[in-house]
């Protein structure tokens, strides 16, 4: 992981307006270093603020704090987006889950796999 953030910084530094800031902060995220993942997010979409891909790792950041309302705030934002996004659509099926709405959660699940059946994300929500 560590390489793997190392990489993603640098590529960032060489291009810090591109879309490198998505990869680094969920790498960060995965590394459990939340602050500055979260510090990256925001960063990014100051700059790109109507990228849905930023909302969704911005949602799941604040998933792993423990922060489910900003979670949903900014799963719903990237939804407004784009209303086919996958990842923020297995968010809010997880937020629906983790809240004890079962069928929501499906319904959501649902919503993903029809656009994505062989996402293995995808695959994964629908054993829940």
């Amino acid at each position: 992981m560590p390489d793997e953030i190392t990489r993603l910084s640098e590529a960032l530094a060489r291009d810090p307006s591109g879309m490198g800031w998505v990869p680094l902060a969920d790498a960060l995220r995965r590394a459990r270093r939340l602050a500055a993942a979260e510090r990256t997010a925001v960063r990014g979409l100051e700059r790109h603020p109507y990228h849905a891909d930023g909302h969704d790792v911005l949602a799941r950041i604040a998933a792993d704090g423990a922060d489910l309302g900003r979670a949903r705030d900014e799963w719903e934002m990237a939804l407004r987006l784009d209303a086919r996004h996958v990842g923020a659509r297995l968010g809010m099926g997880w937020l629906s889950w983790h809240s004890g709405d079962r069928e929501a959660a499906q319904r959501w699940w649902r919503g993903a796999h029809e656009l994505a059946p062989h996402d293995p994300r995808v695959q994964a929500a629908g054993r829940q």
